[in-house]
C-alpha cells in the first residue's frame, strides 16, 4: 500500500544506512516482540493474564521520559501507575506475597510485551515524521514477519484442518454479510 500510495519514496526508508538501527529496532524489537511475547504469555498462563501485563507499558513510558526527557511524571499520573501496579500485583499473588498465581516465566514475558509496545511507541518517532506512518508500518511489519517466518514458517502448519475448524472460521468471518450462520452462546 505505501508503494501504491507513493512509489518515488517508497525506497527512501531503507536507502539510508542512518534509519537501519532505528527500523531494525522497529521491527524486531517492537512489531515482531509485542507479538511474540504476548503470545508466549497468553500459551504459559491466559489471555487476561498477557492482555493486562503487556497494558503496563504506560508505566514503562513514564519511566524512560522519568530517566531520559529527565520529566518526573505528573502527580496523577504517578498515582495511576501505582493503581496498576497495585492491580498487577494483586494479579499474580492474589493478594499473598508468598504466591505467585502464574509462572514466573509467564511474568517475565508479558513484561518484556510491555517493553515491547514502549519500543513499538518511542522508537520510530523520528522516522515517522519524515516518512509517513504507512511506510515505517509496512516496512516494520514486513521485516517483522520475514523474521517471523523464519522462526516459524507459514507453510508448516501444525494442526490439523478438519470441517469443524473451518465451519466455525467461516462462521466467525464477515463471509455471511456480518450474520453469523450458528451461535455457540446465547447473545452471540
Amino acid at each position: 500500500m505505501s508503494y501504491i500510495k507513493s512509489p518515488k519514496t517508497f525506497w527512501d526508508l531503507v536507502k539510508k544506512k542512518q534509519n537501519w538501527p532505528v527500523i531494525l529496532l522497529y521491527a524486531f524489537g517492537g512489531v515482531f516482540s509485542v507479538q511474540f511475547f504476548y503470545y508466549w504469555t497468553i500459551q504459559l498462563s491466559n489471555s487476561a493474564t498477557a492482555t493486562i501485563l503487556q497494558y503496563t507499558s504506560p508505566v514503562f513510558i513514564l519511566i524512560y521520559a522519568a530517566i531520559f526527557n529527565r520529566r518526573m511524571p505528573k502527580l496523577n499520573s504517578t498515582l495511576l501507575v501505582l493503581g496498576a501496579m497495585f492491580g498487577v500485583f494483586l494479579l499474580i499473588t492474589n493478594g499473598n506475597v508468598n504466591n505467585l498465581t502464574i509462572k514466573p516465566l509467564a511474568l517475565v514475558t508479558g513484561v518484556i510485551a510491555a517493553v515491547a509496545v514502549v519500543i513499538y511507541s518511542l522508537a520510530p518517532r523520528r522516522i515517522l515524521r519524515q516518512y509517513g506512518s504507512l511506510n515505517v508500518a509496512g516496512w516494520g511489519m514486513m521485516m517483522a514477519g520475514i523474521g517471523s517466518n523464519m522462526i516459524h514458517p507459514f507453510w508448516k502448519i501444525d494442526f490439523k484442518i478438519e470441517p469443524l475448524s473451518i465451519f466455525l472460521y467461516l462462521n466467525n468471518c464477515n463471509c455471511w454479510n456480518g450474520h453469523r450462520i450458528f451461535t455457540l452462546a446465547a447473545g452471540n
